[in-house]
């Protein structure tokens, strides 16, 4: 054959030998001997997940986790949303599923595996607070009647998030791997499956955090006599912190005083916004987040309703260099719409400077918008990259 040289006599035997592509031998100075192959040296990458990730129907799977966090009636709400093409005049909720980073989070199962066992972290003690939202809302269809909404000029606190939710890019980029890599990662690695001590810790930290909730509530911070400013809206991409949350909205006129708001343990009767959730940092930190928020005030009388009833998810970014600086009071806008189906945007600046942009969708009827006052605390619990995730290296 052209191009073979042949050979007389057998060829030598080849042995097989393995190795480690891309190692260097480490030879020490004035040493002969063999070379001793490689090691692994712990904790100097990131981890490999092993798990393959599973892409579910947004549509589909918040339907299911409302439904088994706010209890059945929240089938029938779900039910007549879809008969009443409830998706098809809810401005806010459409603009908030069609934003790519949102509809990425919601299309992974990993997001409603770690925020489940976030909800559950706290032994069921808010559990009252959502089961009791789904029959609300079943009867808010059955006694309620559709009214126009205002427009949303860029200039009025709350309705201008509309158009920051479009043009601003507070998200991250969807194709980002980053947040999709952590959030895997958390659940590969079982973060959330607390251990004794970390439960321990979610225990006092709740009940410190609802301590501080009630004495706040008490002092009137939550329902200030003068609506607070607008806060300046933040600019760019906020890829600090990404926190999700079950979130539970009661502020109600049409019952007796002792029903019209939030039934939180401790605190009492709370008119506004609760959410729990897990938060993570692109270092690796994670934890278990609370917020208390109370109404949105600053609307023209006449222009929003008296009642508002909801329960939603919500996927909130921020600027922070960890997820501790999440902690504390911050100055909200928000708007909130529900038609059945409902939508909300969010954002905050805090004491430290620190900005959050947020938006949540789930099922609801009323219409808030304006600006309040809200109260966030971080229960940190380790780090998903640690070589032991529960206790990471001390900085």
């Amino acid at each position: 054959m052209w191009g073979y040289n042949s050979r007389t006599g057998a060829r030598p035997a080849r042995r097989m030998a393995l190795g480690v592509e891309g190692l260097d031998i480490k030879v020490l100075p004035g040493a002969v001997g063999p070379p001793l192959g490689p090691y692994l040296a712990a904790a100097t990458s990131l981890p490999k997940v092993t798990s393959l990730q599973t892409i579910v129907d947004p549509h589909f799977a918040i339907n299911d986790f409302l439904s088994g966090q706010l209890g059945s009636a929240v089938n029938g709400v779900q039910q007549q949303a879809e008969l009443q093409g409830a998706a098809e005049h809810n401005l806010v909720a459409n603009q908030v599923v069609s934003q790519p980073f949102i509809h990425a989070v919601l299309s992974r199962q990993d997001t409603y595996t770690l925020l489940g066992l976030a909800v559950s972290a706290t032994d069921g003690a808010l559990s009252g607070v959502y089961s009791a939202t789904g029959p609300i809302l079943a009867n808010a269809l059955l006694t309620g009647s559709f009214h126009a909404g205002p427009n949303a000029p860029r200039e009025i606190p709350g309705l201008g998030l509309v158009s920051a939710l479009a043009h601003n890019h507070n998200f991250p980029n969807a194709h980002t791997s980053s947040w999709f890599y952590a959030l895997h990662n958390a659940v590969d690695r079982q973060v959330f499956n607390l251990s004794d001590t970390q439960a321990n810790l979610v225990s006092k930290g709740f009940t410190q955090f609802l301590n501080q909730v009630t004495a706040l509530d008490q002092a009137g911070t939550f329902n200030p006599a003068v609506p607070p400013p607008a806060v300046p809206l933040p600019k760019g991409q906020l890829n600090g912190t990404l926190y999700v949350s079950l979130g539970a909205v009661r502020d109600l006129a049409s019952v007796n005083p002792a029903l019209s708001g939030l039934p939180l343990p401790v605190v009492g009767n709370f008119e506004g916004r609760i959410d729990v959730g897990f938060v993570l940092d692109l270092a690796g930190d994670f934890g278990i987040a609370l917020t208390a928020r109370g109404p949105l005030t600053g609307a023209p009388p006449g222009v929003t309703s008296v009642n508002e009833i909801a329960g939603d998810i919500r996927i909130e970014v921020s600027n922070a260099q960890n997820i501790s600086d999440l902690n504390g009071l911050s100055t909200v806008e928000g708007l909130n719409q529900g038609a059945s189906l409902s939508g909300g945007v969010e954002t905050s600046r805090l004491r430290n400077g620190v900005s959050t942009f947020g938006a949540s969708v789930g099922y609801g009827a009323g219409l808030e918008y304006g600006t309040g006052v809200e109260y966030t605390q971080v229960i940190p619990l380790g780090n998903a990259y640690a070589l032991i995730p529960e206790f990471p290296a001390q900085s």
